[in-house]
C-alpha cells in the first residue's frame, strides 16, 4: 500500500501506510509566539470505527533543517500511531473545543513573547517547484501541510500558508505561496530559517 514517509535530515522519522487510513496529515508550523523555529506534527484518522493518531507528536526543528516528505509506492506503519489517551494516560479527555470569548483570545494573545518576527523558507517539489523567500514581519506563522486523503489516493496535498498575525481574532488573514498536488512516487522538501 501507499504510504507517506517523513525524514528529517536524511533521518527517517516516520512512515505512515495508507492501509486502514481515511486521512494522513503532515504539518510543519512556525510561529512566532513559540520558541522553537519550527515543529512537526505527523497524524491521522483510521477508517470506521474513526480514530485519530499521532505518529509524531511536536518534533523540535532548528533552523535549516530539511524536512522531506514523500509519497512511496510501498511502506509500513513505523512507528505505530497513538491515540491522545495514550500520549496522555493522565490527562482527562478534553471533550469538545469550545470557541474562546473574543476578547479574552485578544488579551491572552497579546500577552505571549514575541520569538521570531520573521521566516525565510525553501521548499522544492519533485515536480519542479521551488518556492523561497523571506516573509514580511508581522507574520504569526508560516505553515507547511501534506495532506493524503483517501479520496485521492495516489495524490497528497502540498500547501504552504503564512498567517498574519491577529490585530482582532476577526481580521485572520492567510496567504497561500505554494498549492499542488504530489502524485504516487513524488517528493518536496522544506527548509525553514
Amino acid at each position: 500500500m501507499p504510504a507517506l514517509r517523513i525524514e528529517v535530515d536524511d533521518v527517517v522519522m516516520a512512515t505512515v501506510s495508507t492501509a486502514g487510513m481515511t486521512m494522513i496529515d503532515v504539518r510543519l508550523a512556525s510561529r512566532r509566539t513559540m520558541a522553537p523555529r519550527a515543529c512537526l506534527d505527523v497524524g491521522g484518522a483510521t477508517a470506521a470505527p474513526t480514530t485519530m493518531l499521532t505518529f509524531v507528536a511536536v518534533r523540535e526543528l532548528s533552523p535549516d533543517q530539511r524536512v522531506t516528505v514523500a509519497l512511496v509506492a510501498d511502506g509500513a506503519t513505523e512507528p505505530a500511531g497513538r491515540t491522545f489517551a495514550e500520549l496522555f494516560p493522565d490527562d482527562p479527555d478534553p471533550g469538545p473545543l469550545q470557541r474562546p470569548d473574543p476578547a479574552w483570545a485578544r488579551q491572552q494573545y497579546a500577552a505571549l513573547p514575541v520569538h521570531h518576527q520573521r521566516y525565510a523558507y525553501d521548499v522544492a517539489t519533485s515536480s519542479g517547484a521551488n518556492v523561497r523567500g523571506v516573509t514580511p514581519e508581522g507574520i504569526e506563522s508560516l505553515v507547511l501541510s501534506v495532506v493524503w486523503h483517501a479520496d485521492d489516493g495516489a495524490y497528497a496535498a502540498v500547501q504552504l500558508t503564512s498567517l498574519v498575525a491577529w490585530p482582532t481574532l476577526e481580521d485572520i488573514g492567510t496567504s497561500t505561496l505554494l498549492r499542488e498536488k504530489m502524485a504516487l512516487g513524488g517528493s518536496m522538501m522544506f527548509t525553514v530559517g
